[in-house]
């Protein structure tokens, strides 16, 4: 099949479009429950209540060192109006998912990683539905974080293609599109890395030329550049602060520790988003299986070693810093170099027993099922019995003409009451365990139920009794109360 490909008879744009047409049809259908259902999560809340409220976030942002975040933050808050029009944003992250499969799959095309066209057309797809994605396509206020990891491989092609374009050329316009990754998201940015790793240490099509690797090299620091100029200079330039948040780390060995048993081991369990010993042993076998097998042997040591240190490279942003928290989300470039890595052992182990159609169908529906598990269980569905949960307690406890304050309890959430289990702040999180959300979610009943009563404006009221005579909503009692009506 993958000398059909180069056949003339078939013609490249025909063979090309068709395929992209099957990408586009499996990451539809993969992440078809974000798309078909009504719901909103943790942050989205919080912009769907801005958007009616004329409030936003965009300082915030900017402070992060996300600009370019903070505009089609600011955009979407100010266009579009309750949870009802979010899915639009869900739909932006998963075309921009398509996008991103497809210009993967013909960068290893081209590269020539695989000998086989079946391994060429399974890997994008696999790495498209890692948990990484699944949160950037489940959560809206994440929607944009595929596009800048579109726009990091993006980079890289543009920097290593061989054309008429002249050298200065292309190492503006690579840099160009690195820096406006970086200002979406930085994780995401990190992901280049792992780009120039597979071509470097995989590709069979031709050996990257030093200047290339250099000119890889000379972006990225840029890309860094830029990252600590939008993070640490210019929010001190417009608002005179930075975020304490972004302080760089003084605990190195403690920090060391807690990759190794949080992050790598998250990673390393790649669509299994609770970690498992006996998964976790059997992911550690193929990543060995696929190094062994398809790492390039003519520079082995400097391309094992690169196979080392760059998955810990595209993890850079979270180490250097204070903040301990493996979410999914920043895992990207760690969780894609592993998971590359365990990718390859398995076609190996495929291709030994002469088995080329039926298990890359059965790997393929495995991580279909995964994902669609994942994001079933742990984001559309638990967020939807919150919203009716809610509801439900607030058409018990409160009359439609009270036209008092509404305030609420969080610190006794009802953990696990409606999915199976908790990772991080992203599957499974409890919604009405934040002041940002539960508030949002109020005013939405508020609206579509006719009340009278008015819900504290203010995150950082929540608990507090701003009128001296505020009705609180314990949000615990409200999911413990729905969960026996269930």
């Amino acid at each position: 099949m993958y000398l059909m490909l180069k056949d003339e008879k078939y013609g490249n744009v025909p063979f090309q479009r068709f395929i992209y047409a099957i990408y586009a049809a499996l990451i539809l259908a993969a992440y078809a429950p974000v798309l078909i259902s009504t719901y909103a999560f943790s942050d989205d809340w919080a912009a769907a209540n801005e958007s009616l409220t004329g409030g936003d976030s965009f300082r915030w942002d900017v402070m992060s060192g996300r600009p370019i975040f903070a505009l089609y933050r600011l955009g979407w808050v100010k266009l579009i109006h309750g949870i009802d029009d979010i899915f639009i944003l869900r739909f932006f992250s998963v075309i921009c998912t398509i996008f991103f499969a497809v210009s993967f799959h013909n960068f290893i095309l081209k590269r020539k990683i695989f000998s086989d066209y079946w391994m060429v057309f399974t890997c994008p797809i696999l790495i498209s539905l890692l948990p990484s994605f699944q949160v950037y396509n489940s959560w809206a206020t994440c929607s944009p974080f595929v596009l800048s990891t579109f726009l990091s491989l993006s980079s890289y092609r543009v920097i290593t293609q061989r054309n008429s374009i002249s050298y200065p050329t292309k190492l503006a316009f690579g840099a160009l599109l690195l820096i406006g990754s970086f200002a979406i998201y930085q994780p995401t940015s990190l992901t280049f890395i792992f780009f120039m790793m597979i071509d470097y240490c995989f590709g069979r099509d031709r050996r990257p030329q030093i200047k290339d690797f250099i000119s890889a090299c000379l972006v990225m620091a840029l890309g860094l550049l830029s990252s600590v100029f939008l993070s640490k200079v210019l929010p001190k330039i417009l608002y005179g602060e930075t975020l304490s948040r972004a302080q760089f780390t003084n605990d190195l060995v403690g920090k060391l520790d807690w990759f190794a048993n949080e992050a790598f081991i998250n990673a390393l369990n790649n669509f299994n988003i609770t970690p498992g010993l006996i998964y976790g042993y059997l992911s550690a076998f193929l990543l060995m299986v696929g190094l062994i097998s398809f790492v390039n042997k003519d520079r082995a040591f400097i391309n094992y070693t690169f196979c080392i240190l760059m998955p810990i490279a595209c993890y850079a942003s979270n180490l250097v810093i204070k903040e301990n928290w493996a979410a999914f989300r920043s895992l990207v470039g760690l969780e894609m170099s592993l998971s590359f890595f365990c990718i390859c052992g398995l076609f190996f182990i495929i291709k030994k027993i002469n088995s080329d159609l039926i298990c890359p169908l059965l790997v393929l529906l495995m991580a279909f099922l995964l994902c669609q598990n994942n994001i079933t269980n742990y984001f559309v569905g638990p967020q939807q019995f919150e919203l009716t949960a809610l509801s439900s307690y607030i058409d018990s406890h409160i009359s439609k003409d009270y036209k008092g304050t509404i305030n609420f309890k969080i610190d006794d959430p009802a953990y696990n009451t409606f999915s199976p289990g908790q990772r991080y702040d992203e599957f499974g999180n409890i919604s009405l365990a934040t002041p940002w959300a539960v508030i949002g979610m109020t005013n939405r009943i508020k609206m579509e139920k006719g009340f009278s009563f008015n819900v504290i404006s203010q995150q950082s009221d929540v608990g507090k009794n701003t009128t001296g005579k505020d009705l609180f909503i314990n949000t615990g009692d409200a999911m413990r109360q729905a969960t026996s009506l269930y």
